[in-house]
């Protein structure tokens, strides 16, 4: 039985590009920040206002060595949310872990624990400790202090505290105070 319209055939040509090929990591993740922070500020003019001067500020604070790859950029944007005290917003950029590997259990502040993969946490503090400002100041020594400090079922706000060391005035305080692992 022929139906009165006729299938439409495989497409030929070239292939039209998506919209998403032609958008950055950087704006992507932009773009997503600004959907995440609009669900915690709310809409309108005051809460737009607010939304961008956050997203500029959290954006300041990445290193200029997180934007080439997408994962490392969503990485960075997680430790820097929780770092600024937003850790319901750093929920939407948490390193899960995808397939096998090393595991960090990290609780969360209410009941249950979410498993983070492991490598991505230690190479966001193994980039962090590189893009130190001081030169003077011991980056692979900071790293595995901070690395050391790494346990399964931490809290999300001890997982902070070893973030916060990779910082470069708390690295300064760690390099003068002698600190070793």
């Amino acid at each position: 039985m022929s139906s009165r319209f006729p299938r439409p055939g495989p497409c030929v040509g070239p292939a039209v590009p998506s919209s998403l090929d032609s958008v950055s990591p950087l704006q992507r993740a932009t773009d997503h920040l600004r959907r995440v922070l609009r669900l915690q500020e709310g809409t309108g003019p005051a809460a737009e206002a607010r939304i961008s001067a956050q997203v500029e500020d959290l954006l300041q604070r990445l290193p200029a060595d997180a934007l080439p790859a997408p994962e490392d950029l969503v990485d960075q944007l997680w430790a820097v949310l929780l770092e600024a005290g937003q850790p319901l917003a750093a929920r939407f950029f948490r390193p899960y872990r995808a397939g096998r590997g090393p595991v960090l259990w990290v609780r969360r502040p209410g009941t249950g624990a979410d498993p983070l993969a492991r490598e991505r946490v230690e190479a966001v503090l193994e980039r962090r400790c590189r893009a130190l400002e001081d030169p003077h100041l011991d980056g692979p020594r900071i790293h595995r202090l901070c690395r050391a400090r790494l346990r399964d079922g931490m809290s999300e706000a001890a997982l902070v505290r070893v973030l916060a060391l990779t910082s470069p005035g708390q690295a300064a305080v760690l390099d003068r105070l002698g600190v070793t692992v």
